[in-house]
């Protein structure tokens, strides 16, 4: 498999016939930043099946790149003729959104997660590191004063998983060794595993939001730990 493969598998699960993807979005869909032949060249982005990233991250998948804007850092891709028509004439047995994997829902989710909180913050987020911190974070501001994560989760057949805690205190670990001005978690899905989180160890943790977005217009505070000793 092509470490290029997820991003024809996002646009692949597309309702739409047109996507736009920024830099951030695209290397976010990939967990990977992009090389930088990809900021610099249009020819990186040509749909040229001589180019196995081209193959791999969206011709094999039915979509095409129509715009292409370096300044902006802003890629367009369509669906190809035949792949409208396939959708147009076909009767799928699910919908678009059952038909998501778990990994797409999760990709999904931190990329509207990014609008919606730059939106909110007034400031552009993008996935980005600290230095000293072996983690690439989902949301990190340009100047590094607002830091988060996104945590899409499930609960398991009724029950929280210990795996699901456990990854939740390794994100607080690893926020809490850092010092900027604003640290959040944004949860999806479920704000069952936060709220018992935060009853269970709420009281340990300092300066770091927990918040739970249901993807439209509505950010609900969890809580706000205090910043006192």
């Amino acid at each position: 498999m092509s470490k290029y493969t997820t991003l024809g598998e996002f646009l692949l699960t597309s309702v739409k016939d047109t996507v736009k993807l920024s830099f951030s979005e695209i290397e976010s869909i990939l967990r990977f930043p992009l090389p930088k032949s990809a900021r610099k060249f249009r020819t990186w982005w040509a749909n040229d099946r001589t180019h196995s990233h081209a193959i791999n991250g969206w011709l094999d998948y039915g979509w095409r790149v129509t715009e292409i804007d370096l300044t902006n850092q802003i890629i367009q891709f369509r669906r190809t003729a035949e792949l409208r028509l396939r959708k147009l004439t076909s009767s799928p047995k699910v919908s678009s959104e059952n038909s998501l994997s778990p990994l797409q829902r999760v990709r999904r989710f931190e990329i509207r997660a990014r609008h919606f909180l730059s939106e909110h913050f007034r400031v552009k987020l993008r996935p980005g590191m600290f230095p000293g911190v072996p983690k690439l974070f989902d949301f990190l501001s340009k100047d590094r004063s607002i830091v988060g994560e996104a945590k899409y989760l499930s609960l398991g057949k009724g029950r929280i998983q210990p795996a699901k805690f456990a990854s939740v205190s390794e994100t607080v670990w690893l926020l809490e060794k850092i010092n900027t001005k604003q640290k959040f978690l944004i949860f999806g899905n479920t704000k069952v595993i936060p709220m018992k989180w935060l009853q269970r160890y709420g009281h340990l943790v300092k300066d770091i939001d927990f918040y739970f977005w249901n993807e439209t217009d509505d950010l609900e505070l969890l809580a706000r730990p205090s910043q006192d000793d």
